[in-house]
């Protein structure tokens, strides 16, 4: 194995120990990225429930308590405190009413007055329960109540522990919440703010989960959620608040800044009325990370992959390169080889001249002859190397006209004359009338049929036979140059328009030649926009066949 098949072998190697750490690492990612989610998204549920719960319990702290002495008296600081929760609250309308049973009459809280004045009852406040829970609640309204016992929180505007009786009952809060506002407002703006649109939320009853106060999506429900939470939960202790005063309006803003129940914070676990799903789009948080830890994956196969097609394409651009260059040096033997036999043929005959060797005339003439062969020879060795030089530097201009047909393969046949004489072999040429004329290069498809015709030549027997045919196809026109010769190896026709190639048989034989006869005619043909291909048959001749397309305006 040699250096370059060496490094390619290592650098393969490498490439598959990459793609096995990038699998492992990737893996990792996507375990810590599910464990992120995870952890975000309960925190997202604690915000979500936190500030849910905590407007609810601001409500009924506001509602509750009552101050000393008459009814009418004591009715001033809980209207207070509410007024002061509807001018601080983002959510005023969360509380469709407040009432208040004190003394046996029923007071509803009016709004525009700031205060409670007495009221008829609603038909679904008849039979409240006269003793249970501090707070609870109950269907009323077609929505939500909840019920709460008045009871003076103890730090209520003074210091100091409260006389006992005003820990004693003083009658009902009863407050209406608006559930249409809750479903279609308040609960729509909480999860927007703590959820992203990559998770869908549903509020919905503890007892009847068929009973949906919120949801996100119509899919919100479907599936195992990722995460449920308590949510409403009713708790109510009559626990100090810092800097709650009696005063109408400013009393309540010490109040509203802070949180419900000092150190109660909200448990994912905990009971709650309602209770909040939350499912990932994608699924779930396992289908979320899976999805990313696949475009990863992805992703990194298509990286390692281009590296690997770029080591492939510069191994086989490496071999190409090493053939290409053998082929170079083969072909600078050949030319040297080559070009030194018409030399030394062409020096050897000058001497004799020169020398009064040669005396009579036909002996002279015969030499003149010799001469001229090898120069012929000679100036076509020059001429292919410096067209194929000139075509590969881009220098060469291919100016097309309308060319005919005909004249192009006259041409050709001219300038082969003197091999045609030399191998005594019959070219034929079929070439009807009216052939439409081609755009090209006139010089340029001479040389190029005529070393299609030069090959046929020089590969065969002394007097073989050569056809030049050409016809009409739909838009364009096709030569075939055929011959009778020794045809091409299976093996040699793929590489046989490669410059510098020369097939095996041949390179061992006595024919002599360069390797650029072939490339130049690809070469000359694709600069017209043609095609050319060979059919041939170890043994049986060859047939070159080039398609070139028509001038504009022929007809086919």
């Amino acid at each position: 194995m040699k250096w370059p098949e060496k490094l390619v072998a290592g650098v393969v190697a490498l490439i598959a120990v990459l793609a096995a750490l990038q699998y492992r690492s990737i893996v990792q990612v996507s375990r810590a990225e599910r464990a992120r989610l995870a952890d975000e998204l309960q925190a997202s549920l604690v915000r979500f429930t936190q500030e849910f719960d905590g407007e609810i319990n601001r409500v009924l702290l506001a509602a509750n308590g009552a101050g000393p002495g008459p009814p009418d008296r004591r009715l001033e600081e809980p209207a207070a405190r509410i007024a002061g929760w509807q001018a601080a609250t983002p959510y005023r309308n969360l509380v469709r009413a407040f009432y208040r049973f004190d003394g046996g009459q029923l007071y509803r809280f009016d709004a525009e007055k700031e205060r409670f004045e007495a009221a008829d009852a609603p038909r679904w406040l008849a039979g409240l329960p006269a003793m249970g829970p501090p707070v609870q609640a109950i269907s009323g309204g077609g929505g939500i109540a909840i019920l709460v016992r008045n009871v003076r929180p103890r730090g209520f505007g003074r210091g100091g522990p409260p006389p006992p009786q005003e820990e004693a009952e003083r009658g009902w809060s009863v407050i209406e919440l608006n559930l249409d506002f809750v479903s279609h407002d308040m609960l729509p703006r909480l999860a927007a703010k703590h959820f992203t649109p990559d998770y869908m939320v549903q509020v919905a009853s503890r007892d009847e989960p068929r009973q949906v106060f919120y949801s996100s999506s119509a899919d919100a429900g479907a599936g195992t959620p990722d995460a449920v939470t308590g949510l409403f939960e009713l708790r109510f202790e009559g626990g100090g608040m810092p800097g709650f005063g009696g005063g109408r309006r400013g009393g309540g803003g010490p109040f509203l800044r802070q949180p419900p129940f000092p150190g109660q914070n909200p448990d994912p676990g905990r009971r709650g009325i309602w209770e909040v799903r939350v499912r990932h789009n994608a699924g779930s948080l396992e289908a979320a990370a899976s999805q990313t830890r696949n475009r990863d994956l992805a992703v990194s196969a298509v990286v390692l992959l281009l590296l690997l097609l770029t080591v492939a394409a510069l191994a086989v651009v490496t071999r190409r390169a090493q053939r290409l260059a053998a082929l170079q040096m083969e072909f600078v033997s050949g030319v040297s080889h080559e070009l030194r036999t018409p030399l030394a043929v062409i020096g050897s005959a000058a001497d004799n001249l020169a020398d009064g060797v040669v005396a009579s005339d036909a002996q002279v003439r015969r030499y003149g002859a010799l001469i001229r062969g090898e120069g012929r020879r000679l100036t076509e060795m020059v001429e292919q190397v410096l067209s194929y030089a000139s075509l590969q530097s881009g220098k060469k201009r291919v100016e097309r006209r309308a060319v005919e047909i005909a004249g192009v393969i006259d041409g050709a046949i001219e300038a082969c004359a003197g091999q045609i004489e030399e191998t005594r072999c019959a070219v034929e040429r079929e070439i009807p009338e009216g052939l439409p004329r081609v755009a090209a290069d006139e010089a340029s498809l001479i040389h190029c049929i005529a070393n299609l015709l030069g090959n046929a030549l020089k590969y065969g027997e002394p007097g073989h036979h050569v056809r030049i045919v050409a016809a009409t196809q739909p838009g364009s026109v096709e030569i075939r140059v055929s011959d009778t010769g020794f045809g091409i190896d299976a093996e040699d026709l793929p590489h046989i328009f490669d410059a510098f190639y020369r097939g095996r048989s041949v390179a061992e034989g006595t024919i002599r030649g360069t390797g650029l006869g072939l490339s130049l005619v690809r070469r000359i043909v694709e600069a017209h926009d043609g095609t050319v291909n060979v059919e041939s048959t170890a043994g049986m001749g060859s047939c070159f066949t080039l398609r070139l397309p028509v001038a504009a305006g022929e007809v086919t």
